[in-house]
């Protein structure tokens, strides 16, 4: 059977489906929409599709006819006046600010995408400024009922970290729990995303490497496309390579990956494969063929929480905002903690590190409420203790690895006022000594703490 496909000259012909292998194939007007479509991440897709169901509900509610895409804009504008001003949640109050603008986003992507394709743009043209209006004064509503904060994924808390290394659900014993363990250590290094895909990650995404001083690493090696990196012309960011490196402890997060490479199921490509109920150390095999399901993929922070009993149950994005948290509160610049995360601007960061840990809020109290002993208030350095790091025989120390022989040497931060916002919390009551250690031996301890 023949498709249907637009010529060039804006007619259409029959295309026939087995020249598909052909130097320049023909496609159908559907196969080029569903090219457009299939390049937006699914994270977009889901909020196209909430904005859009809000807004035909409210028409329905209003008994107008939901097919707003037809209107004209005039009539557009007027509806969407109205739409910005009675919108209200299930609960019938009003949305966050987040939220409020992504469904104004939303109407807006899905007006301009296949295959209504609209010219317009609802968000900056003139010829909707009525609604704008009522858009932004609905905005200034929302800051006066103090709704206009996000609500972001917390980092786990220095304690809850200690708690967590030293729970048996990151041991190295059992199959679940080494996955667990495997799971969490390339989340906290790579700084990755939540639930990004991770159903997708098979034997060849991650490769075990080694420096020039001989020391091992793990580094992913096939491309992807990720909320903040889709490809296109607009994205010319460098191409970040983070590395989880090797600490020489027990608990060390390259010998918890080889083992669970070792231990993988190979009948199947997939990396997080289910794990089996009872193993031994002897079995070749912990894992079966059936991957991991997604939406256990996506809990595996809360069940690690749960198992863990943490102060509180954390998501899988807490892991990415305690990268960002313990780097920064390292004294990391904010351009090299992109470098881990793949974030593309700066103030992206500001919300992973706007506020001080709990550590820091008590040594501030105590300060305040003058309980400090005063060799706990001289300095709010950085205490980081020492790992032992195991490097080929004879090999020279690169000047960047001095500091790691002895394991950690002081750095003197003379004037607060020339670092970042983001930073001056840590140093708002003295000026500081830092201790610092390369990022990956930060992350791998995870024991960054004010030292009040």
């Amino acid at each position: 059977m023949s498709a249907e496909v637009e010529s060039v000259d804006g007619g259409y012909s029959h295309s026939n489906p087995q020249s598909k292998n052909e130097r320049f194939p023909r496609l159908t007007v559907k196969e080029r929409e569903n090219i457009i479509e299939n390049s937006k991440s699914k994270g977009t897709k889901k909020m196209t599709k909430y904005g859009v169901n809000v807004f035909t509900e409210w028409l329905t509610a209003r008994k107008t006819s939901t097919k707003f895409e037809d209107l004209p804009v005039p009539v557009l504008d007027q509806t969407l006046k109205k739409f910005y001003s009675e919108v209200r949640n299930t609960d019938g109050k009003l949305y966050a600010k987040s939220t409020y603008v992504g469904i104004r986003a939303a109407i807006n992507r899905h007006l301009s995408s296949p295959p209504h394709n609209k010219k317009f743009n609802i968000l900056t043209d003139l010829d909707f400024h009525l609604s704008n209006k009522m858009f932004n004064s609905m905005l200034k509503k929302i800051q006066a009922e103090g709704l206009h904060k996000a609500s972001h994924y917390p980092p786990i808390t220095e304690g809850d970290m200690e708690k967590l290394r030293s729970s048996e659900i990151l041991s190295l014993g059992s199959a679940k729990t080494l996955q667990y363990k495997v799971w969490f250590s390339l989340m906290l290094h790579l700084g990755r995303r939540g639930r990004e895909n991770l159903r997708n990650f098979t034997e060849n995404t991650f490769q075990v490497k080694s420096d020039d001083l001989g020391i091992e690493y793990v580094e992913m090696v096939s491309s992807e496309t990720t909320k903040n990196h889709q490809g296109d012309l607009s994205d010319k960011s460098f191409e970040t390579k983070p590395r989880m490196y090797a600490t020489g402890e027990n608990d060390c997060p390259v010998l918890a990956f080889k083992k669970y490479i070792e231990k993988r199921n190979p009948s199947s490509q997939y990396f997080f494969q289910q794990p089996r109920p009872r193993v031994t150390e002897s079995d070749n095999i912990w894992y079966t063929i059936r991957p991991v399901g997604e939406k256990s993929l996506n809990n595996f922070m809360k069940q690690i929480s749960e198992a863990a009993k943490l102060s509180k149950v954390y998501t899988n994005h807490s892991v990415r905002a305690s990268t960002v948290k313990i780097l920064a509160h390292a004294g990391v610049p904010n351009r090299e903690i992109m470098k881990i995360t793949g974030h593309k601007c700066e103030a992206s960061l500001d919300s992973y590190n706007a506020d001080s840990s709990d550590k820091q809020k008590r040594s501030y109290s105590g300060v305040l409420s003058g309980k400090c002993l005063q060799s706990e208030s001289t300095q709010t350095g950085l205490m980081i203790q020492p790992t032992n790091l195991s490097v080929k025989a004879g090999a020279q120390l690169s000047p960047s690895f001095a500091p790691h022989f002895p394991p950690y040497q002081q750095l003197r931060i003379p004037n607060v006022s020339n670092l970042s916002v983001s930073y001056q919390k840590q140093f708002e009551i003295h000026n500081s000594s830092v201790q610092v250690r390369d990022s990956f031996e930060l992350l791998s301890e995870g024991r960054v703490s004010a030292a009040m």
